[in-house]
């Protein structure tokens, strides 16, 4: 139980597992395509920002631009200097009062923090009490330092005349890039699988659209409907040519054995005939002597046996006709002339029993179907009606026809919906019988004390309807007796 229990977790629907399947890879995709995007951003951000860096020491070098040797401490010479460029620029226009500040400080890596600068130049030596300390001895180049919680970008450059000195920038830009590049990019992934998934389960249902036509097919087939599968005109997916095949073999094996019952069960009813039409004549010529009264009454028993197995050897011989796979042949035919001729050919038993033997309302139809197959399923229905029914009952034939739309862009009626069939005043069928009494031989408890037969009528009609591509359907009528019909559309 536990390990059938395990096995109901995995889902058995190829079809599931299939968009199951597709989804997550595209969701790995996404992932990885997202964490791409990140680092490439990251990267190329990263890469343009050393790049800039590096034009700014270009700039430094290539003009020369003044930059503090060295931090003096309290002699503040640099500081002093600076202050008379500040002055010689306000004599020359240059600049304001506020251009530089009255009290000039030197420039260090710590003024990316203290000061919020993008982007500081510095000599390589910075102030006493910075947050960072750069060597004296690093080469030059390009690092990333670590100041507090934040990460600067540097490039350590040397101007001509020896003068060493930092361009430095802190690297919350790439960080605050990068970030936005993949919530945009996770954003759009999310919407692009939304819109993936939609389309994914349309592609699949639309791939198994030839899977459900397949599927449908057998359903529609009747129970000796065992025609091999056509996928030869590629309206099948060749990866189901393995399972037709297994399918269609299978058909042929089921046939092959069938059609072996079949034969056996006629060449059976066929060689019990010829003995049963010569006891029959044995029977006949016997009961014509001069016999006692005793003798007679087995003679008149005698002939009622035969002639019960006669019935059931042609019963046996008209089932296994209908159920071969032979195409019906069909004509034109009015429904009426069908009805009149039951009514002849059953009329003497409904008088036997004193029923009311008729047709319903107006049957004139011409129709081009089997008629020998058409006329079968009725005459069962009909003489299992008649059997059944009680003396002093009621038996009628009818028949309905709805007339199928016109189509599209005519005004003709191109055939239609054809009910046929019998209501009889009898007993019913009990409800849990109604799905069993068309099997061969199946009779309803008590039947073989109320009417004699072969358990074979009703098996017959459903064989003929199934030649027909016919439903056939019994229904108990609310009043009391059974409704036999059969549909099909002609």
């Amino acid at each position: 139980m536990e390990s059938r229990q395990k096995r109901g977790i995995k889902p058995r629907s190829l079809r599931l597992q299939l968009i199951l399947g597709v989804c997550l890879i595209s969701l790995l995709i996404g992932a990885a395509a997202s964490a791409y995007t990140f680092f490439t951003v990251r990267n190329e951000t990263q890469g343009f920002i050393d790049e800039e860096l590096h034009q700014i020491a270009a700039v430094v070098i290539n003009y020369d631009m003044l930059i503090p040797k060295r931090w003096e401490g309290p002699r503040h010479r640099h500081e002093r200097m600076f202050r008379r460029m500040q002055q010689l620029r306000r004599q020359a226009g240059l600049g304001g009062t506020d251009f530089i500040p009255d009290v000039v400080r030197l420039p260090s890596l710590s003024d990316l923090s203290t000061q919020r600068f993008d982007i500081v130049i510095a000599p390589l030596i910075g102030r006493a009490g910075d947050e960072i300390f750069v060597p004296l001895g690093v080469s030059d180049g390009i690092y990333t330092v670590l100041m507090g919680q934040k990460r600067v970008r540097v490039v350590v450059s040397s101007k001509l005349d020896g003068q060493r000195f930092m361009v430095a920038r802190p690297l919350d830009s790439v960080a605050g890039i990068s970030h936005e590049a993949l919530e945009i990019s996770i954003a759009e992934f999310a919407l692009l699988f939304v819109l993936y998934v939609s389309l994914a389960v349309l592609a699949v249902n639309l791939m198994f659209r030839a899977v459900n036509r397949v599927a449908a097919d057998l359903r529609r087939r009747t129970e000796n409907d065992l025609s091999p599968i056509n996928y030869e005109d590629g309206t099948v997916p060749s990866e189901l040519n393995a399972f037709i095949d297994a399918l269609n073999g299978m058909f042929a094996r089921i046939e092959e054995s069938v059609a072996a019952k079949q034969r056996f069960i006629a060449d059976a009813a066929h060689e019990m005939r010829t003995p049963l039409t010569a006891l029959s004549l044995q029977a006949e010529n016997l009961s014509a002597q001069n016999l006692s009264p005793e003798l007679a009454l087995k003679v008149r028993a005698l002939q009622q046996g035969i002639r019960r197995e006669q019935r059931l050897m042609t019963s046996l011989l008209t089932l296994a006709r209908l159920q071969h796979r032979s195409k019906p042949v069909s004509e034109r035919f009015n429904v009426r002339d069908i009805f009149i001729e039951l009514l002849e050919e059953l009329g003497p038993i409904a008088d036997e029993k004193e029923i009311d033997f008729g047709l319903e309302g107006e049957a004139s139809l011409e129709v081009t179907l089997p008629r020998a197959e058409f006329k079968t399923v009725i005459y069962n229905l009909c003489s299992n009606a008649l059997k059944y029914c009680p003396s002093g009952g009621q038996v009628d034939l009818f028949m309905h026809f709805e007339p199928a739309p016109p189509a599209t862009g005519t005004k003709a009626f191109t055939g239609g919906r054809l009910t046929v069939g019998v209501r009889d005043t009898g007993p019913g069928i009990a409800a849990e019988a109604l799905s069993s009494v068309f099997e061969p031989f199946f009779r309803v408890k008590g039947d073989r004390e109320r009417a004699e037969g072969t358990g074979l009528g009703l098996a017959i009609a459903k064989a003929a309807a199934d030649r027909l591509q016919a439903e056939i359907s019994l229904k108990n009528r609310s009043g009391g007796g059974l409704e036999a019909a059969f549909f099909l559309m002609c």
